[in-house]
């Protein structure tokens, strides 16, 4: 039922283990801002509401404001993190899928954001082509899935969009795996690529689905192991402080653990899902039915394909233009 190996995903990654150092270096960083962001919206609404009858109250409201706007800051700019961080990362995971030589130490890290930066030069496209992904894989797992079937409809409401893509989450954030088969193919992320590597998973939905709802599970659940681990010296740490952290404790553990789950833990399920997504498409090719299918199934999909019959065009015209001279 659910063919992935994480043994061998485990050694694939561990084969880019100094960009996932590098990966993990930075997700602490982010969750460090978030422990300093609180402290620092904390110590201002402290200063300011100081004359206030309720001091305390007022600092607790200012930790909740900063915390809350480091994440937003951080979601604003997700397309770029996916460009930065993300993409090379899978990079590396595709040649050393194919069992390329892969470069080690610093230079790892250096050719695979070089090598991100030389073939697709723009994070804007990327951050769309991913967003139209995610939504194609959303409307795969609400018209194919028992899951998806059951969520109540809510019509054009933006909660509707919001509910469907919480639900789908275990699905969409393996777009990464689209993105992998696009690297493989092609040296740009053309549309018709993305549409033919998106018709591929549709045809495998029923398999690639299930498993990547259980590596979804196991991700968070060593999350959650990993946040029982850093509970402890957090709580020594808060013994020390002058203040009371309340639940606050709680969260930094959460976030502090955050850095393993994004850094190893899901580079490990992406490959699984990157191996299996080849496995179930090798030497397969692309069925017209389900071409039909998914267009009527996905809004984003048809964009996608309007995308890739323009792309088409235009290099039928540049070709005709490089022709002329000739003649």
């Amino acid at each position: 039922m659910f063919e992935f190996k994480l043994l061998q995903a485990t050694q694939i990654v561990e084969k880019t283990m100094a960009y996932t150092i590098y990966r993990l270096s930075l997700y602490l960083a982010l969750s460090l801002g978030f422990v300093f962001a609180t402290i620092l919206g904390t110590g201002t609404q402290l200063m300011v509401g100081s004359f206030s009858r309720t001091p305390d109250s007022v600092g607790a409201v200012g930790g909740i404001v900063g915390f809350m706007l480091f994440g937003i800051v951080l979601y604003l700019f997700r397309g770029h993190w996916l460009y930065a961080v993300k993409a090379p990362h899978i990079v590396l995971l595709n040649d050393s899928m194919d069992e390329s030589i892969v470069q080690q130490g610093w230079g790892q890290v250096r050719n695979a954001k070089q090598r991100v930066r030389n073939q697709y030069p723009n994070a804007a496209v990327m951050h769309r082509l991913n967003e139209s992904i995610k939504d194609v894989l959303t409307d795969l797992f609400d018209s194919q899935t028992n899951i998806g079937k059951a969520l109540p409809d809510f019509g054009d409401l933006p909660f509707s969009k919001l509910l469907n893509r919480v639900c789908s989450l275990p699905v969409t954030y393996t777009s990464e795996v689209i993105f992998a088969s696009c690297f493989k193919k092609s040296s740009d992320l053309g549309a018709s690529t993305v549409a033919s590597s998106l018709l591929l998973y549709a045809q495998n939905f029923s398999a690639l689905w299930r498993s990547a709802w259980v590596l979804f599970i196991l991700n968070n659940v060593g999350w959650l192991c990993i946040f029982l681990l850093v509970q402890t010296p957090i709580a020594w740490l808060a013994e020390f402080l002058p203040v009371t952290l309340g639940g606050w404790e709680t969260i930094f553990s959460l976030v502090l653990a955050w850095p393993i789950k994004a850094a190893l833990f899901e580079p490990i399920g992406i490959c699984a899902m990157m191996a299996l997504f080849n496995q179930l498409t090798h030497n397969q090719t692309v069925d017209s039915a389900w071409e039909e299918k998914l267009a009527g199934l996905s809004d984003s999909f048809q964009t996608i394909q309007k995308k890739a019959i323009s792309e088409q065009e235009q290099q039928i015209i540049k070709e005709g233009d490089q022709e002329k001279p000739a003649q």
